[in-house]
């Protein structure tokens, strides 16, 4: 298999020795045909303040083949590390993916129904060569914090060495050749049509009607009984998606700069209905409807969109424009539809079993807003393909 090294920092005697941080990463999706990995190996010494890992040896580079797989990065780097090392060797992992197939020997990853035996059965030849007594692998936890380390689950120079080779690993998978138009446009594409199967499964439910007739009790239906009650203990989970250089979650609109400041807390709420028609804009959403904006903050979004009114009408057409959101990471040109799912809501029935109608009403005005925003995105995606120069595609709605 070719493979694309970058030495960004050679080792002091040419090749690794002691202890060293492997890391495989995937970028761009969970999809297999855009998705991206790269590994990384690095080696290095704590500060003398014990706060800062000083780097002595760094190796990177995109996984080769075709098969692009987090376990197979992870392995891959474990495989440049034989290479490129002198006995004795640790090799410090986060994946126990790769633990177990070196505990396990050839026996267990390098037989042909394994998923990545070409990987291992090059990795065993090396052991081979390096005596598998001269090499250890050690597997510590992923993406932890200082906490961690208060806590005793993890040293701070494991944790430090783990963090830059992460760091490392994404770089070698920027190292593919990839189009980031193309990426946005699949992914845009795919949040898509999650919001119009959303939206036809509700409509479907609301237009259908609801079984109101009691099931027979059982082991089964007592088993769902208990589970709803967990599930309504715990809360909803969130639906966290990157936005700019922030994350925000698509339900309740918590919004942070880390994923974990999000998931600590302890309950999804949906806002009230009715929705906000909402567009992004680098780090800003706004809805074109009320024209409620959010950076830091999405207090507002968090309330039922109250429609346009006079006050909001030239701030909202400013927006609309691109205008006041410089200083925020976007650029005035650049405001699109942000697709959200739909707020989690229970079928309201009447005593005789139908829905109650203000529920399906809310899902034709959902219908009526999305259909605008394919058509948006359509003749943005036509103009393009044309050439031609493309504006933002924002479409207002007639009151």
């Amino acid at each position: 298999m070719t493979q694309e090294l970058t030495w960004e920092v050679p080792p002091p005697n040419g090749a690794f020795t002691g202890e060293v941080y492997g890391d495989g990463s995937g970028l761009w999706g969970r999809d297999q045909y855009t998705r991206r990995c790269g590994w990384s190996i690095v080696q290095g010494i704590m500060s003398s303040d014990a706060e800062s890992f000083d780097i002595t040896g760094a190796l990177l580079g995109p996984l080769p083949g075709f098969i692009q797989d987090v376990p197979a990065a992870e392995s891959f780097a474990f495989l440049m590390a034989l290479k490129h090392a002198l006995p004795p060797i640790t090799f410090v992992t986060d994946c126990q993916f790769v633990v177990d197939c070196f505990d396990g020997g050839p026996e267990v990853s390098a037989m042909g129904v394994h998923k990545y035996a070409k990987i291992w059965r090059a990795i065993w030849v090396k052991l081979e060569d390096f005596g598998k007594d001269y090499v250890t692998v050690i597997k510590v936890p992923a993406h932890t914090s200082k906490r961690a380390v208060y806590e005793g689950r993890i040293s701070a120079r494991h944790r430090l060495g783990n963090a830059e080779a992460d760091t490392r690993a994404k770089e070698g998978a920027h190292e593919h050749a990839h189009d980031p138009g193309l990426l946005q446009e699949i992914q845009d594409t795919e949040l898509l049509v999650q919001d119009v199967a959303r939206l036809l499964v509700g409509t479907t439910i609301c237009l259908g009607g609801c079984d109101s007739t009691p099931r027979p009790p059982g082991r089964a239906h007592g088993t769902a009984r208990v589970r709803s009650a967990r599930r309504s203990r715990k809360g909803s989970r969130h639906s966290i998606v990157p936005l700019g250089t922030r994350f925000i979650c698509k339900q309740c609109f918590r919004i942070s700069g880390q994923v974990v400041s999000i998931e600590r807390r302890t309950r999804c709420t949906p806002p009230p209905l009715p929705a906000h028609r909402l567009w992004e804009a680098g780090d800003v959403l706004f809805c074109v409807e009320c024209g409620a904006r959010a950076h830091a903050s999405t207090r507002q979004l968090r309330k039922p969109c109250q429609g346009l009114s006079t006050a909001t009408r030239a701030n909202l057409q400013r927006l609309k424009r691109g205008q006041g959101l410089r200083g925020a990471g976007c650029e005035p040109s650049c405001p699109r539809p942000w697709h959200v799912r739909p707020a989690r809501r229970t079928v309201q029935c009447a005593p005789d079993g139908d829905p109650a109608p203000d529920l399906g009403q809310e899902h034709s005005e959902r219908m009526s807003t999305l259909a605008l925003d394919i058509a948006a995105l359509a003749a943005a995606h036509r103009e393009s393909s044309e050439g031609r120069t493309v504006e933002s595609p924002v479409v207002e709605r007639r009151h």
